[in-house]
């Protein structure tokens, strides 16, 4: 999904403006604006246009809430959307015409993320940029922790954890302890239930202190009552006093309204209308009279006026003439100038006929000699001509001269160089030994790689100690899969909690026999307690001793005594069995009690017998599966560490052969190319004995150079000597061709002259002077022509025609001034012309007044009619015709309606100090009371409420010490308490069992969460966090690196040098770079996998300079390949930086 305009209608500090975003392949767009500009605002908006305005926003300082407004155009692939998101309840959205559409609407652009989600995901400022670093150094390098943070977008989760663990622990745990939740709720169960236990109820003092509270309880009850009955005859006494006096003031009201009589109801504004209709029929009537005689005035003044209709008629060709006379004021003089300007054109001519030695002629004859333009035009070609052809034959006879020398130039240079040329052979071999590069370093790397792999392949070894072997049988294994390692661990610490429990219970069962053994004991010793048990067996004793004497079995002398004994003995027991029964009945229940935790105890026994044996099996059978791997003794909980360090003896092993091998490689090549190059320099006489492949590579090369730079030169004269030999022959040709032009030129020059009127012996720079003086000859001659015809012709015929037209309007409209000159004609005229102008323009201006008048006449006159006609539905009204009776009326209606709101203002008093009752009521209450006596009665009722006060404050406090001396024998108070006390004790611990489970089962599934994550996302988003790490830092660390030796597993960056810098070892700025990294990392991952949502980024890069920043910009490029990306800043510099990332056609956003 991306945002493809987004609308602050009505939003924080902004109205109705409008952000665009358009899509582009790296959809990226940078919003710049200073502080305070709303780059805040337009962030949050984003999240309240996508799940809602939140309920107290704190962006309504300028439009309220319910007026706050945000709108956007979205897509999904092929799916738009243009809404409007309101602040309400429900039915937040809208379409653009305002219609509802359903709250799921942006389900199919958001899916099932939220609001939380979206900010952690696709939100990033700098503060939690700053926070993500900081919590990455707080996660003590454990890996799975940090990757898991970065990529939810939340910090702090090790503080999580071991909250919830320290929670755990301090709620129970199987070594009991007092500071424990559970523990310290079961000893108060126990104090409670022997509390209850001592409880008992004293009958007869319980019954005589219960009967006293009852019988103070009922005088207490029968002195309310009283008070009571009291009380509401003084609330009587109060309403009749307080409506007594708006009773009367009703009655009054009522009594002047039947005074008026029948009354005519006229409006409320009756009164204000008469007046206002009144006036303005006074004022209506005086302005009519003041117009009427404005409009006689003007009628009178209008008959004066007789304009010439004449010469208003004729007033356009009057004005024109007039026009024209001014013009010609000057024309005579304008002659004689001109006249005098054709003299001076004319010396001219003749100093210039002088200069060329013509003879003096007239004006005609002068023209005639002139040469014509085509003349002129030949004669100044050839002039321009003559430079450029000497010029020209100049240059090829220089031009021939340098090339011969050149040549010999040449045919001396290449006699001078030496022959040289490079074989083939020594070409392939140099060429063979440079593809091979810098050997030299390429073996001190390849020893250097080696020697660092096998010390990681005996790292690696030592950590599969004592299960280690040969790469080989290790690639042979097939050890179980981390998921079914998984499972096996869940599994046995599923039996091995079980095996825990139970033998925790089994502990705690006997400790509570051996504590109830020990408590019988004492209890026995110290009542002595005779069961049914005991006096049986001495009855049977006796029986037996009975049943001998009387067989003969015993003689009765000898066993008469002991008999006699055991008779005694028989009826001591059951008399103190029957004087101790409720000390027997004790002790047979602590019996009973004994004999069924002796019961439970062998149970749990067998619980735990069973669930030790199937961890043993467990066990068992584990030890079996990796024995039979060759991987004897490994315990479960190693084989996920030994797997990894086994893939990374793998992989050590891989890359040592690899590493070997090109080493090899690399030996056998640099041999053959040296022993090749040394036979060929051999062949060419130079010396090789000592020489590696290095210094045989820079012989060869400076060898191949000297030959090939004689070569290149000797082949460069020859070029130049073919190329001078070819153009000499066209620059002989050259040098023959201007000098015939010039010879033509010649001949052409001397023809022209001639028919020029100038001597052919004329010089070059003579002929262009003389050319000049004809050019001027010709301008001067067009000017005479140009002021004769043009200008003087011109005035004169003007003055003819200005004759004319005064003479055809004088006959017309002024037959008195034919004798007037054309001047004096078209003054006059004009003058007459005014006069009759003017006097029209007032006969205009007094009609145009006339008619105002009269249509103010006109509605004063209506103005009359209109207040007579208001009046006429309240004369009807009030059934008379005059407006004096019309006032008596209105005066009537107001008199009656103020007493009827008098009364209704009364009415509404009475109810709301009248307790609610009816006007009847409070009349029949006045009635039956005296009123001068109510304030005795009300003294009266008050000294006996108070004195019945005092009685229920005395029962109030009888009836306390009689409850505190029933609560003092009873035994319910403290048995209740006891059982209240009992209850709370549970519930508590049923608090604690229900929490135990919740933050225990948080804590293991937060540990599993942060494992599970680390296991299936390490290798990809550290793989691609790497990349952009690298990106970020500019170079400075080359990858990010985990150390599997270590538990937890740690997080570090590789520098290019590869030295390891763990996490406490990086800068601030370094860990912030970090944090980045793995979140762009994640959100590239989650991307793949569910829709794409926009990436908000709020001034990531306030404390880099150019370079980090440009390399934070690229890192937002690949990101917005992906997903759109809008990045908030106020740094303007960023725009150039942004702009050498994304081109010109970065979308920049300026809020300012």
């Amino acid at each position: 999904m991306r945002i493809n305009r987004l609308d602050l209608l009505r939003y924080g500090k902004f109205t109705d403006k409008s952000v665009t975003l358009p899509k582009s392949d790296k959809d990226f767009h940078l919003i710049v604006g200073p502080n305070e500009a709303g780059k805040s605002t337009l962030r949050n908006a984003i999240l309240d246009l996508l799940f809602g305005i939140e309920t107290r926003s704190r962006y309504n300082f300028l439009h309220a809430h319910a007026d706050m407004r945000l709108g956007a155009a979205i897509e999904q692939g092929d799916t738009a959307l243009d809404f409007i998101r309101t602040k309400a309840r429900s039915k937040t959205l809208q379409n653009v015409t305002g219609g509802a559409l359903p709250d799921g609407a942006l389900i199919p652009f958001l899916g099932q993320v939220d609001r939380d989600f979206f900010d952690q995901m696709f939100g990033l400022n700098h503060e939690r940029l700053v926070q993500g670093g900081q919590d990455i150094l707080n996660a003590s390098n454990d890996i799975g922790q940090i990757l898991f943070q970065a990529a939810a977008g939340v910090g702090s989760l090790g503080q999580v954890r071991d909250q919830f663990e320290a929670e755990a622990s301090s709620l129970w745990a199987k070594r009991k302890s007092g500071d424990r939740e559970y523990y310290a709720a079961a000893a108060e169960l126990e104090q409670a239930e022997a509390a209850l236990k001592a409880a008992t109820v004293r009958t007869k003092d319980w019954q005589e202190a219960s009967s006293s509270v009852h019988q103070i309880g009922e005088e207490l009850e029968k002195a309310r009552q009283f008070y009571r009955q009291l009380e509401q005859d003084r609330i009587r006494l109060e309403r009749i006093r307080r409506t007594a006096p708006m009773l009367n003031t009703l009655k009054e009201l009522e009594d002047r309204q039947a005074e008026l009589g029948a009354v005519v109801t006229l409006p409320q504004d009756a009164s204000e209308c008469l007046t206002r209709a009144e006036r303005d029929i006074a004022i209506a009537t005086q302005s009519a009279q003041s117009l009427e005689d404005q409009r006689t005035e003007i009628a009178r003044k209008i008959a004066e006026l007789h304009p010439d209709a004449s010469m208003l008629g004729r007033s356009a060709d009057i004005e024109a003439l007039f026009a024209l006379r001014q013009e010609l004021r000057s024309v005579d003089t304008d002659i004689a100038k001109r006249e005098g300007e054709v003299q001076l054109l004319w010396q001219e001519v003749q100093e210039c006929v002088r200069q060329l030695n013509w003879p003096q002629e007239d004006e005609e004859a002068i023209s005639k000699r002139l040469p014509g333009t085509l003349l002129k035009s030949t004669l100044g070609k050839l002039i321009r001509r003559h430079e450029a052809l000497v010029q020209a034959l100049g240059t090829s006879v220089e031009t021939r001269h340098q090339r011969e020398e050149e040549l010999k130039t040449l045919d001396l240079q290449i006699e001078a160089l030496p022959q040289t040329a490079v074989p083939v052979a020594l070409h392939d071999a140099l060429s063979a030994a440079r593809a091979l590069g810098d050997v030299v370093t390429q073996e001190k790397q390849l020893d250097a790689q080696i020697d660092r792999l096998q010390r990681d392949l005996e790292s690696a070894n030592r950590a599969l100690s004592p299960w280690n072997h040969d790469p080989v049988a290790l690639q042979a294994l097939n050890p179980p899969s981390q998921d079914e390692i998984t499972a096996l661990i869940k599994r046995r610490n599923d039996l091995e909690a079980k095996e825990t429990l139970a033998a925790q219970r089994v502990t705690e069962h006997q400790a509570d026999m051996d504590a109830l053994k020990l408590e019988i004991s004492q209890y026995q010793a110290a009542h002595q307690p005779v069961t049914l048990a005991d006096v049986q067996q001495v009855r049977g004793d006796r029986d037996e001793t009975w049943k001998s004497i009387k067989s003969g079995g015993i003689a009765l002398q000898e066993g008469a005594s002991g008999y006699e004994r055991q008779v005694a003995q028989s009826d001591e027991l059951s008399d103190q069995r029957h004087d101790k029964a409720q000390a027997e009945t004790e002790f047979q229940l602590k019996l009973d009690q004994l004999e069924r935790l002796r019961l439970q105890l062998t149970e749990q026994t067998a619980r735990h017998q069973q669930s030790t044996e199937s961890l043993l099996k467990f066990d068992q059978a584990w030890v079996e599966q990796i024995s039979a791997m060759g991987l004897g003794g490994m315990p479960l909980l190693k084989v996920n560490s030994w797997n990894a360090s086994r893939d990374k003896v793998l992989a050590a092993a891989v890359a040592l052969a690899e590493a070997l091998s090109a080493q090899g490689s690399l030996l056998e090549r640099a041999s053959q190319a040296s022993t090749t190059l040394a036979d060929v320099l051999q062949s060419m006489h130079a010396k090789t004995e000592t020489l590696k492949l290095s210094g045989l590579i820079l012989l060869a090369d400076d060898w191949v150079k000297s030959a090939t730079r004689y070569q290149e030169r000797r082949e460069a004269l020859l070029e130049q000597k073919i190329g001078a030999q070819s153009s000499m022959a066209d620059l002989i040709s050259r040098q023959e061709r201007a000098q015939a032009a010039v010879r033509d030129w010649q001949v052409d020059f001397q023809k022209n002259l001639a028919l020029a009127h100038l001597p052919e012996s004329t010089p070059v720079e003579v002929a262009q002077d003389a050319l000049d003086l004809i050019d001027r000859m010709h301008g001067q001659l067009q000017k005479i022509r140009d002021i004769r015809v043009n200008r003087i012709g011109a005035m004169r015929l003007a003055l003819k025609d200005f004759d004319q037209q005064a003479q055809a309007l004088s006959e017309t409209l002024a037959p008195d001034l034919a004798s007037e000159s054309a001047g004096q004609l078209a003054l006059a005229l004009s003058q007459r012309l005014k006069e009759a102008q003017s006097s029209s323009q007032e006969l205009n201006r007094l009609t145009i007044e006339l008619t105002d008048v009269s249509s103010k006449l006109f509605s004063a006159n209506e103005q009359i009619a209109s207040a007579q006609a208001s009046l006429k539905p309240l004369l009807q009204l009030s059934t008379t015709a005059d407006f004096e009776n019309l006032r008596v009326a209105i005066s009537n209606s107001d008199r009656l309606r103020t007493i009827t709101s008098q009364i209704e203002l009364t009415l509404n008093q009475l109810t709301s100090v009248g307790d609610g009752l009816p006007r009847d009521v409070l009349e029949s209450e006045l009635d039956a009371t005296d009123v001068g006596l109510i304030s005795v009665v009300l003294t009266d009722l008050q000294q006996q409420i108070d004195d019945v006060v005092d009685k229920q404050n005395a029962y109030s406090g009888a009836l306390n010490a009689a409850n505190t001396i029933l609560a003092k024998i009873a035994g319910q108070a403290d048995a209740a308490k006891a059982e209240a006390q009992r209850q709370e004790a549970l519930a508590r611990m049923t608090n604690a069992v229900d929490r135990f489970i919740k933050v225990h089962t948080a804590a293991k599934l937060l540990r599993w969460s942060i494992e599970r994550f680390r296991e299936s996302k390490q290798g990809p988003m550290l793989s691609r966090a790497s990349d952009i790490f690298m990106a970020l830092t500019q170079g400075a660390f080359c990858k990010l690196s985990v150390d599997y030796e270590s538990d937890p597993l740690k997080l570090s960056g590789q520098r290019v040098s590869g030295e390891l810098v763990e996490i406490e070892g990086m800068s601030e700025g370094t860990r912030d770079q970090l944090y980045l990294a793995l979140r762009l990392a994640a959100l590239e991952l989650h991307l793949q996998k569910t829709i794409a949502l926009p990436f908000i980024a709020d001034d990531l890069f306030i404390n880099y300079d150019d370079g980090r920043a440009k390399a934070g910009l690229q890192a937002l490029a690949q990101l917005s390949e992906s997903t759109q990306v809008i990045f908030l800043t106020h740094h303007e510099h960023l725009v150039p930086v942004a702009q050498s990332v994304f081109g010109d056609g970065l979308n920049v956003v300026n809020l300012g």
